[in-house]
């Protein structure tokens, strides 16, 4: 399926994939956060 502009529907567009890129934004400070915790979690101290 080719993306066209809705107002000359011109074939030269590009798509800005706003939604993708802060979806994978979200998961990675999601990941990162979620490997801290799990770190800390697991982490022992020793005095």
């Amino acid at each position: 399926m080719t993306i066209q502009c809705p107002s000359c529907n011109s074939a030269s567009v590009i798509t800005k994939d706003i939604a993708r890129k802060l979806g994978a934004l979200i998961g990675t400070v999601g990941g990162a956060a979620q490997g801290v915790t799990g770190a800390l979690a697991g982490a022992e101290v020793v005095r």
